[in-house]
Formats: structure tokens, C-alpha cells, sequence
């Protein structure tokens, strides 16, 4: 979305060059480096308990973390359930309420880049700072215009986001099958 973003808009500013998406660089390669940890937290332990603890096993013993609704040591009836009702983290719950698993991702996703392209981003400036030097000038005052239009498009991001991902219910961004498929390959 952001690579598409850039290069609509670098036809309408002369200014930028064709690849426009290469002054991103910083925002997106921060993104990808803490973009799995964030994911983590969002969906583990903030919606969905015990999965993370259920695929991860304990440094010191081979036994695997074991989610909510085990009782000593014993599943109940029906667990693992490829369709769990029950919100406890494990791939059977997280296929039932896969709807709320989206939102969270698309959520998270959001949050974070919108952070980082926040004004006040370090992240962000040096995205000015790129877009400025491939103008031929570090000369803020200068530069205004070019970086005013920088920041509307910006500024474009979440609803540009949400437009590319099918509105409010995510549909374009889902790949439901096939994640629910994934999902049940773990115990």
C-alpha cells in the first residue's frame, strides 16, 4: 500500500523521482524489524491467551506450554478443537474468531505505521531529510511546498489503508483459507 501510495503520487510531484518508495525506506524497514514482536503482544496475551505459551516450549524441558482451558495437565473434551468457541489462544480459537484475529492485525498494522510516520518521527524526518536531498536542497524553508505535499499524502495513510484492505471489514486483506489452513497446522 505505501509502495503503491508513493508511486501514484510521484507522477503528480515533479519533484520526486519515479521510485518514490525508496525515501520510505526508513519507515518500512523500522516497520518490518518491530512489526513481529508488536503482532505478538496485540494478539498475544492482549485478545488470545495461551497460544503463544501452547507453540513455544519451555527452554528446559521438552513439555510445551499448555493454554487456559487445560485442567491437570488434561484437555477437555473436544480439545484441540479445529473450531474452538472458547477464547483461549489455541489454533481451533483463534480460527473461530478469526474475524476479531484481523481486526487486531489490522489494527496493529496501523497503529504501528501510522507511528512511524508521524510528524515528530525519527523515522519520518528521515524520510524528509531523503526527500530533500533528491531535491537538490536541505534548505527547509525552500523545500516547503515539496514537503507540505510530502505530508498530504502522509497524512493519507490510514484511510488509504483501510480503502486498500476492503473498508471496515477487511475482506481484501484477509486471505481467510489459507490462514485458517496455516493456522490449524499447529497443535
Amino acid at each position: 500500500m505505501v509502495r503503491k501510495s508513493a508511486s501514484q503520487n510521484s507522477e503528480v510531484k515533479p519533484a520526486l523521482p519515479e521510485h518514490s518508495i525508496a525515501y520510505f525506506e526508513p519507515v518500512l524497514t523500522e516497520y518490518k524489524k518491530t512489526s513481529f514482536e508488536s503482532m505478538k503482544t496485540a494478539i498475544f496475551p492482549s485478545y488470545f491467551h495461551g497460544v503463544s505459551l501452547c507453540l513455544l516450549r519451555l527452554p528446559y524441558t521438552s513439555k510445551p506450554f499448555v493454554g487456559k482451558c487445560q485442567q491437570n495437565g488434561v484437555n477437555p473434551p473436544g480439545c484441540p478443537n479445529p473450531n474452538c468457541p472458547v477464547v483461549c489462544g489455541t489454533s481451533g480459537s483463534m480460527v473461530h474468531f478469526y474475524p476479531k484475529l484481523l481486526s487486531i492485525t489490522f489494527e496493529d498494522t496501523s497503529r504501528r505505521l501510522t507511528s512511524l510516520l508521524a510528524p515528530s518521527s525519527s523515522k519520518y524526518k528521515q524520510v524528509e531529510k531523503l526527500v530533500a536531498k533528491a531535491a537538490g536542497s536541505e534548505d527547509y524553508s525552500s523545500l516547503s511546498p515539496l514537503l507540505k505535499d510530502l505530508r498530504e499524502i502522509v497524512d493519507q495513510f490510514e484511510d488509504q489503508l483501510e480503502g486498500e484492505c476492503g473498508g471496515v471489514d477487511h475482506d481484501s486483506c484477509s486471505w481467510e483459507s489459507d490462514m485458517k489452513e496455516f493456522m490449524l497446522t499447529f497443535p
